[in-house]
């Protein structure tokens, strides 16, 4: 029993730092290409075509639509998605995520 009790926690260990690694990885992976996306405007080696090209990128990525688009698309009401689905504003304008 004690056998089984140990290996659990060194699994649960390992499993957290691996976590915790990984969570890492990603943030830097976000801080870089933030920084190189800034450093590329800076520069002016982005356009702000290259900036609409990026974000229509991300937003396809995330399934990003207006409320009323992804109530029409999905067949239920306005009120329905702005109550019931997960929202984000940008630039003013609500959206929702559906990229599950």
């Amino acid at each position: 029993m004690a056998k089984k009790k140990f290996n659990l926690l060194l699994i649960t260990r390992l499993y957290t730092q691996f976590k915790k690694l990984n969570h890492m990885q990603n943030n830097e992976l976000k801080d870089k290409i933030i920084l190189n996306i800034m450093k590329g405007m800076e520069n002016d080696m982005l356009s702000n075509n290259d900036l609409i090209e990026i974000i229509e990128a991300t937003g396809k990525y995330l399934n990003l639509m207006t409320i009323s688009d992804y109530a029409k698309q999905n067949g239920i009401s306005y009120n329905g998605v702005k109550n019931f689905r997960e929202k984000i504003e940008l630039f003013n304008v609500n959206f929702v995520i559906d990229n599950d």
